[in-house]
């Protein structure tokens, strides 16, 4: 059997491409994901979508997965602010990019 694809037919990547989690729990966070394609979009400038894994550690009282009843939709208490932050952080780091050469960075675990 062939494998899945991670791009759509339009030749973007597909949203399931990006997985969010809060404390585990795996979550859609659409705003989320547009603030990263919108900064993606800023330096790419293509409509495609960037592959990501996001995974937040968050206290109970700063989300509310009461929205829907499989709980994957999610409200955070201080969405827009979260928003900002990773698409101001997400385009420092792709511009500093040595003409999209992206350097391979170490990643430690705890």
């Amino acid at each position: 059997s062939k494998a899945p694809s991670l791009t759509a037919r339009d030749g973007s990547v597909a949203r399931e491409s990006q997985f969010f989690s809060i404390n585990g729990r795996p979550v859609e966070l659409p705003k989320i994901s547009r603030a990263i394609s919108d900064a993606w979009r800023a330096f790419e400038g293509t409509k495609k979508r960037p592959a990501c894994v996001l995974c937040f550690t968050l206290p109970n009282n700063e989300y509310d997965v009461n929205l829907s009843p499989d709980k994957r939709e999610v409200l955070l208490t201080h969405q827009d602010a979260i928003c900002s932050l990773i698409h101001a952080q997400l385009t420092k780091v792709w511009t500093s990019q040595n003409g999209g050469n992206f350097a391979a960075d170490a990643v430690s675990v705890p």
